[in-house]
């Protein structure tokens, strides 16, 4: 009998450990942070699609990277004057929040040197 997987995905190795699962819990603090932050209100519906793409930040980052990330985001949006009206619109910028992120993790290490 095959089991199923999604396109593209390998099949996990034996005695591999599985990739730790995310919190709710997280996913629902980082999703009003973005409202928060572009239209100053905490109220926010969570949505199961936002959810859902907060957990994959979180899983793929880590809980204080995934913050950055989202900061960045918002920054970059409002430089451009994009008011992003859900959790995903902010998303497109997490390439460009991610190299900031890198830079400020070595230049925090350089100056840990000295």
């Amino acid at each position: 009998m095959t089991s199923w997987r999604r396109p593209g995905t390998r099949p996990r190795p034996r005695g591999s450990p599985r990739p730790p699962r995310v919190g709710l819990e997280a996913a629902q603090a980082l999703v009003p942070h973005v409202p928060q932050r572009v239209h100053d209100t905490a109220d926010v519906v969570l949505s199961t699609k936002a959810l859902t793409q907060a957990r994959t930040l979180l899983a793929r980052h880590g809980l204080a990277q995934a913050r950055h990330l989202v900061d960045c985001s918002v920054t970059a949006a409002q430089e451009t004057a994009y008011r992003p009206q859900t959790f995903g619109g902010i998303l497109q910028y997490t390439s460009r929040a991610r190299v900031a992120y890198a830079d400020r993790r070595e230049h925090s290490s350089r100056n840990l040197r000295f």
